[in-house]
């Protein structure tokens, strides 16, 4: 019976010192620090300290965004450093160069740690908003729109959160772009605040659009109503219309279409623009609508007078053919149909037979003519207020060389954490809006920010713990029974 007792004993402590050896391989990976810090808008710094029984050899980090994306798994950097048991890395993406995010965009991140002795180890995921913390922020929110500012009273947070409102139920009902579950909108008060904040875009920006994030940044200062009646309606439009054609199959709005929906959005159009392109279709100067598809003039006369056309050409297909089928149109080409295939499938015409249909209506040949067909050839894809991308997704490697230099005993102000995406994934689209000539402005939102992450994550698990206890346990009693049996 003894001997039985033995080999039990034997075997228990014999598993669980394999179960010790395991824990011990599994969590010789030590993190003591784990950080990620934010100068906003400028620079995202991300941060570890680590160490391990044998050389750290590699580490990775992994991060993201909660923006639309086509691929998985988010981006992974590897940084570069000297094998140590100790290491102390950070890792800067230097948003002045690729472009900003916009506040309320949620970050995760995790680091890949492998040592000499093949143990790999990989940090809780954490999250984080972008904030700029630079200012106070009030926020109202109703019916999945949150409307974010810091200047002018409570009556004037409502004065856009009721314009917004606004904007997406006329986009729902008369234009049959259906309205998202939620939408943040941030008010900043000039546009050059708003340039501050998303880097990156023309110096006539009064508002931007993040599609893939269901952001709007607008300059909108007290007093301004009849500023915010025209800018927000265009920006959501831009934001909805995004979000509801969003896909990967390389498939985006021509600048007619897009820049058309958003000036409808408006629903206020100034006649003397109505009145240019009439006097354009009479001198035959009026270029094809499908010129306009990949941008507008870089002269200011000829950009007006192609947001004034593709006003009028969505104008055209709203109130002739019903909401319904411009739902359907942009239902297809978010399943990957070009806009001359989604319109045949929808209206039975492509673009120039679009372009013909509108023309008669006004009362001028369905053919532009030859000098308008000459005009537009002249006129070159531009930087307009569409598409314009404020942070472009672009591989880390293009941009700026990773590098494992050891922290610098400075410490950096501990503001809210933020990162961008930086794989090949679909363009973090966004939409500019000019600003009029009385007005400067921008919108921003505010979001609560979780405190900058400084985990200390040790290697060492229960399980190793209860494997070390149940082999000691386990040896005292072999040890007990032994001397009882030599005093027998």
């Amino acid at each position: 019976m003894q001997r039985i007792v033995y080999v039990l004993l034997f075997i228990v402590g014999f598993v669980c010192w394999g179960a010790v050896g395991t824990g011990y391989a599994q969590g010789s990976i030590v993190v003591a620090a784990d950080a990620a810090i934010v100068e906003f808008p400028d620079t995202i710094t991300f941060r570890i300290e680590a160490e391990s029984t044998a050389d750290i050899e590699q580490v990775t980090l992994l991060y993201g965004t909660n923006g639309r994306s086509c691929q998985s798994g988010g981006s992974r950097q590897p940084l570069t450093f000297d094998a140590d048991t100790a290491v102390s890395l950070d890792w800067e993406w230097e948003l002045k160069r690729s472009g900003a995010l916009p506040p309320g965009v949620q970050v995760w991140w995790q680091w890949e740690l492998e040592d000499a002795d093949g143990n790999v180890h990989l940090t809780d995921r954490q999250e984080i908003v972008v904030e700029d913390t630079q200012r106070s922020w009030r926020t109202l929110s109703d019916n999945g729109v949150t409307v974010q500012w810091y200047q002018g009273s409570t009556a004037f947070g409502q004065a856009m959160l009721d314009e917004a409102e606004r904007a997406l139920t006329r986009l729902e009902s008369v234009m049959g772009v259906l309205r998202p579950e939620t939408t943040m909108l941030w008010v900043y008060p000039t546009a050059d605040d708003v340039r501050d904040a998303v880097l990156n875009v023309p110096e006539w920006t009064g508002g931007v659009a993040f599609p893939d994030y269901g952001i709007t940044v607008i300059g909108v200062a007290p007093g301004q109503e009849d500023w915010a009646a025209r800018i927000i309606p265009h920006e959501l439009s831009h934001l909805v219309v995004g979000m509801r054609t969003f896909n990967c199959r390389g498939v985006r709005l021509p600048t007619w279409l897009d820049e058309g929906l958003s000036r409808y959005s408006e629903n206020n159009i100034d006649p003397n623009e109505i009145a240019q392109v009439e006097a354009a279709l009479m001198d035959g100067r009026l270029p094809p609508l499908r010129s306009l598809a990949s941008g507008f003039s870089a002269y200011g006369s000829s950009a007006s007078l192609s947001y004034t056309q593709s006003y009028q050409a969505v104008q055209y297909l709203i109130e002739t053919y019903g909401p319904e089928q411009m739902t359907e149109l942009l239902v297809t080409m978010q399943a990957g149909s070009r806009i001359d295939e989604a319109l045949l499938q929808v209206y039975g015409f492509d673009t120039a037979g679009l372009d013909a249909r509108w023309r008669e209506t006004t009362g001028y040949a369905a053919t532009p003519t030859s000098e308008a067909d000459s005009l537009a050839a002249q006129a070159t894809p531009t930087m307009v207020p569409t598409l314009a991308l404020a942070a472009p997704v672009v591989p880390a490697t293009a941009t700026t060389t990773p590098t494992g230099t050891p922290l610098a005993t400075a410490t950096l102000p501990a503001t809210a954490v933020a990162i961008i995406t930086e794989t090949a994934s679909p363009t973090a689209m966004s939409t500019a809006t000019p600003l009029p000539p009385e007005t400067e402005g921008a919108v921003l939102e505010s979001v609560p920010t979780p405190t900058p992450a400084s985990t200390a994550v040790g290697s060492a698990s229960p399980t190793w713990l209860l494997a070390g206890g149940a082999m000691l346990l386990a040896l005292v009693i072999a040890f007990v029974i032994f001397i009882q049996r030599r005093g027998k």
